[in-house]
């Protein structure tokens, strides 16, 4: 999981780098992944 999470946040720094005027459109995606994680972590903890 570790991994996947690192792996995105190198194509959003990539992304950034390539072009700034999309840093609120990243943004918004960092964080909507950031709360799919949080819910599959969460949804998994309570199955376990």
């Amino acid at each position: 999981m570790s991994e996947l999470i690192k792996t995105i946040a190198e194509s959003i720094e990539l992304l950034a780098d390539k072009s700034a005027a999309l840093m609120p459109l990243l943004q918004i995606i960092a964080i909507i992944i950031a709360l799919v994680v949080i819910g599959l972590m969460v949804t998994h903890g309570s199955k376990g």
